[in-house]
């Protein structure tokens, strides 16, 4: 089973950095981006999706909870 809570805000700080920190690995290895750019570019997709962060209206932001054996 697995339950869903709202992420707090030091969820969501490490979330976005390392959200950020993939995508702009991911940008610069696949060439579509170049890596000295890749973070501020990887920085801006993620504040046009979530402009107000944690509190962007109709963003999912949860996290899940330990999963717990269903006997």
């Amino acid at each position: 089973m697995i339950d869903f809570r709202n992420m707090t805000s030091s969820e969501f700080i490490g979330f976005k950095a390392d959200t950020i920190t993939r995508y702009a690995e991911e940008m610069a290895i696949s060439g579509d981006w170049d890596r000295i750019d890749a973070i501020h570019r990887a920085q801006e997709a993620f504040d046009a999706l979530l402009p107000s962060g944690l509190t962007t209206t109709g963003a999912f932001k949860q996290t899940t909870l330990k999963s717990h054996k269903i006997y």
